[in-house]
């Protein structure tokens, strides 16, 4: 009888280690915490513009873990049962209604799907940036010209108009304060001359005398590989002042310059800037290269980013790249429209580096209430595909606020990107 009992107390020891065993990393826990500031999301009532926002986890196999509605100057927690182990995917929604021209709603859901990610805490801080008002706007005079002024390259400029001996210029301010500068050429001068006007703050009319402004000396040059290698490239230079050095307000070149290989020269004047923004693209075949680059100089030589990839299965249903480049995250693109109940899907899916990269769909679609017909993802297009690398930021969780909102400070942090797109 005793060892009945001695096998018994050992059994029941042995199924208790069982059950701990089993609940090792399945617990309740907080998996993500998501802070949005005033304003996040943007309505206009003027305009019938509604935006609302969602997000949702999802495991390995696509199914549901938990979903919250996110709002303006909230703090969102997702707190569910949850194997510790495992990593699983986040997908943000972004919800925009509108009326067109036709006085129909039109709904855009923006879906933006991240990969394998961790228990994280995003902090979205409210934006520095102003937005402008119809009223805030500078109206520039370049009085005796003696001739006509042309090329101009500026910001947001609404209009250049005069005659041979006066020419206004007319653009918006982008932030307050704001920073304007631009320049062009004159019809009879081989060099160009620019303006420069800082820390302006309301709208105002601005006269200038044409021979009081500067004469742009410095030639900047970039060298490009010989054609047939490149089939278009678009280059745009980006200038900050010293006050405000992450403020590239400064449009100082932007061209096609050429189809096939080219030696560029530029006006530019360096000495005023303190940094530059070059923004490069590049078209091979059916490859596209991008190239955005923030420095104290401009590099006299254009490098093509050593990025590859490769196609396996180009069906929606198993959507597969492989590549052996050295590269930090990938994304893929996806849409779907539907013309008759007036609603679209963009759906873009982010990862981080692997060699082969298969595309995780999320089954969330009959979540996200859309119309009478909830879409299949085998409705979906893929027109794009992207490696990139990025350099500045340091985390996944970096990355993720920087996509999601692109004037956060993580956004700012980041100095270099070059990606490839087919």
């Amino acid at each position: 009888m005793k060892n009945i009992l001695k096998i018994l107390v050992v059994s029941l020891i042995l199924v208790s280690c069982n059950k701990e065993d089993d609940s090792i990393g399945f617990q309740k826990t907080k998996l993500f915490s998501i802070s949005l500031p005033d304003g996040f999301y943007r309505d206009n009532p003027d305009q019938n513009v509604k935006t609302s926002g969602h997000v949702f986890l999802t495991d390995d196999m696509g199914k549901p873990i938990i979903d919250r509605e996110l709002s303006n100057n909230t703090t969102t927690e997702l707190i569910t049962e949850f194997d510790t182990d495992n990593k699983f995917d986040v997908t943000f929604l972004q919800k925009t209604e509108y009326l067109d021209e036709n006085g129909k709603i039109q709904t855009n859901y923006n879906l933006k799907t991240f990969a394998n990610v961790s228990p994280y805490i995003l902090e979205f801080l409210q934006s520095k940036k102003i937005m402008k008002s119809k009223d805030e706007e500078i109206e520039i005079i370049i009085n005796n010209t003696n001739g006509y002024l042309e090329d101009f390259i500026g910001g947001s400029s609404y209009g250049t108009t005069g005659g041979s001996n006066r020419t206004e210029y007319r653009t918006g301010l982008g932030r307050i304060p704001a920073n304007i500068y631009f320049s062009f050429k004159h019809e009879e001068e081989e060099l160009r001359r620019y303006v420069l006007l800082e820390n302006l703050t309301k709208s105002s009319v601005i006269e200038l005398e044409y021979s009081g402004l500067p004469v742009i000396e410095e030639v900047v040059t970039i060298n490009y590989p010989e054609y047939p290698e490149y089939d278009l490239v678009w280059i745009g230079i980006y200038g900050a002042l010293s006050s405000d050095p992450n403020y590239f307000f400064a449009p100082l070149a932007r061209e096609i310059p050429y189809t096939g290989g080219i030696t560029n020269n530029f006006n530019i004047p360096v000495s005023l800037f303190n940094k530059f923004r070059v923004i490069t693209r590049v078209k091979l075949d059916n490859e596209s290269f991008f190239t955005d680059e923030i420095s104290n100089h401009i590099d006299n030589n254009y490098t093509k980013p050593n990025l590859s990839f490769q196609v396996l299965n180009n069906s929606i249903q198993n959507y597969e790249i492989s590549s052996s480049s050295v590269f930090d995250y990938y994304s893929i693109y996806c849409y779907y429209n539907n013309d008759i109940e007036n609603y679209s899907v963009n759906w873009s899916f982010y990862g981080q580096s692997q060699n082969n990269i298969k595309l995780t769909k999320p089954n969330i679609l009959n979540l996200l209430d859309i119309g009478n017909t909830t879409p299949s993802f085998n409705d979906f297009k893929i027109p794009s595909t992207s490696l990139k690398n990025v350099e500045g930021i340091n985390s996944y969780k970096d990355y993720i606020i920087s996509v999601i909102d692109p004037n956060s400070k993580e956004a700012k942090q980041i100095i270099k990107q070059e990606s490839i797109s087919k």
